[in-house]
């Protein structure tokens, strides 16, 4: 799958924040491609030098201003997609929109007997872009490793092992662990993980920030419980996350920190009746550090019914709680809470084969986590209204309009 590109390149560069320059790159050219080979219908080769991702779709719209933990981000790069679930695990170890600009890397994924394996080596410029040109790492690569096995017990259980090492500058992440999945039955299913992280900066004076200043090691644990049914359903995960535990690959929203979530969700079916189902959702978000602060509470309750056309009416309300202090960084003497009441209203459905939609409105609060210098932070009232609409007027074209508004003060 060889392809080449050609391209003028104007961009503006702010490696040194107190002086950007534009600069360009004229009659550009640019070459890659990718290679497949299977091995007797189980084991799958990938390679890839230069992968092209300009014809990826751009991602979703999300509002990521104002917010107190990363932003996910699901991943839209073929390579990256494809056999993606041979490094799934309860916790997210591999989150591969870290991996911003590779040039090559290859990955072996497949099934013999009951054994699943999966292996990925790949190289990242990106680190080696964020740093001025005198920086002894300007232009250096990270490489990842990842592995993953896993052996089927039965049917929807496994138990797995997984590895993660990221390498920059003679530093490192890296991350081992096991996890089980359980499926005691047709309707409940147990997951759960344990892993160990250890992470060293790297060696050189260099401004590069991809690892912590300091040595670091800690363990992280992850344990699910699932039902799923006609009627009922609930998902309930507990997380512990310790202070010392760091994930360069992976997606984790922070550190030092203990939660639980739980969603459970109940519907009636009427006969002969316009509405099809009707039924109540909860969700419940709990956290506290380790030194027993708590982090946040959120709980939202919303009845919701579902109409023909796959049309869903819900009201939404709740109340979110965020306590921030000292322990975030803040010249605060002590913890505060920051509760907020909330509600809005959802409606999305397909009334035509050809339109979806999706609209959310939501009259909230919100905690001004980035405050003026001197200022500590503080709770402001919010609105805020996203609008999805997909329309498809030919089989081969579809046009996704999204419309963002959010309003603090």
């Amino acid at each position: 799958n060889p392809y080449v590109l050609g391209q003028n390149v104007h961009t503006l560069e702010t490696l040194d924040p107190n002086n950007p320059q534009w600069t360009t790159r004229n009659a550009e050219a640019t070459a890659g491609g990718e290679a497949k080979a299977v091995w007797k219908d189980a084991i799958v080769f990938d390679a890839t030098i230069n992968p092209d991702f300009s014809d990826v779709e751009s991602d979703q719209p999300q509002f990521t201003v104002n917010q107190r933990y990363p932003v996910y981000f699901p991943e839209l790069r073929p390579f990256f997609l494809e056999n993606a679930s041979y490094f799934a695990t309860p916790m997210t170890l591999l989150y591969t929109r870290n991996i911003v600009r590779p040039e090559y890397g290859g990955r072996v994924t497949g099934k013999v007997g009951h054994l699943n394996l999966g292996l990925l080596a790949i190289d990242d410029r990106e680190p080696g872009e964020t740093v001025p040109p005198d920086d002894p790492l300007f232009h250096a690569r990270a490489s990842a490793y990842v592995g993953r096995v896993s052996e089927d017990l039965g049917k929807g259980s496994n138990v797995g092992l997984m590895y993660t090492d990221e390498e920059f500058g003679g530093g490192w992440n890296r991350i081992g662990g096991a996890d089980f999945t359980w499926r005691a039955n047709d309707h409940w299913t147990v997951l759960g993980q344990m892993v160990e992280s250890s992470t060293r900066p790297t060696g050189m004076k260099s401004e590069a920030t991809i690892f912590p200043p300091t040595y670091g090691a800690g363990p992280a644990t992850d344990v699910q419980v699932q039902r799923n049914g006609h009627a009922f359903s609930l998902f309930n995960e507990y997380q512990d996350v310790s202070a010392g535990f760091t994930s360069m690959l992976g997606f984790f929203q922070t550190s030092n920190i203990r939660s639980d979530h739980l969603h459970s969700e109940y519907q009636w079916f009427p006969k002969k009746s316009v509405v099809q189902s009707f039924g109540l959702e909860t969700d419940q978000h709990l956290a506290y550090d380790h030194a027993h602060n708590r982090v946040y509470h959120y709980s939202t309750f919303d009845p919701f019914w579902l109409l023909p056309r796959n049309i869903v009416l819900a009201p939404i309300g709740g109340q979110n709680s965020d306590t921030v202090g000292p322990q975030d960084g803040y010249a605060m003497p002590s913890s505060e809470n920051f509760t907020e009441n909330f509600g809005g209203a959802v409606a999305r459905g397909q009334p035509w084969a050809q339109l979806n939609f999706n609209l959310q409105w939501l009259r909230s609060g919100n905690v001004n986590y980035n405050p003026p210098a001197g200022q500590t932070p503080f709770l402001m009232n919010q609105n805020t209204l996203s609008a999805l609409v997909s329309v498809n007027p030919l089989r081969q074209l579809t046009a996704d309009n999204t419309y963002l508004l959010d309003r603090d003060f």
